[in-house]
């Protein structure tokens, strides 16, 4: 799991949200948590996750969130996005690679 630092954004509590999110997940096999500036895309080639897992807050996030995956898979093709609803049983994936 990644945690972006964005200047952008006032998040005082980056390194508190990382650390939140490492002690929540620290049981889980294969799961580990990171913090990482610049494009997310360049922290996955560094990485090489299976996948990144974007969360939709809202049905109207997903235009974004989808225009990013498509340039994020146009500067990586390894790098595949899962789009996951906090509505149970809505998953959304992005187009497979072809």
């Amino acid at each position: 799991m990644a945690v972006a630092h964005n200047d952008e954004k006032q998040a005082p509590f980056i390194a508190g949200k990382a650390r939140l999110l490492g002690d929540a997940l620290d049981k889980i096999d294969h799961v580990r948590v990171a913090q990482f500036d610049g494009l997310l895309v360049d922290f996955a080639s560094r990485k090489k996750p299976n996948a990144v897992i974007r969360g939709l807050r809202a049905v109207s996030d997903f235009e974004f969130e989808f225009q990013m995956a498509l340039m994020n898979r146009k500067l990586e093709d390894s790098v595949e996005t899962i789009f996951s609803h906090a509505e149970r049983g809505i998953h959304l994936s992005e187009l497979a690679p072809g």
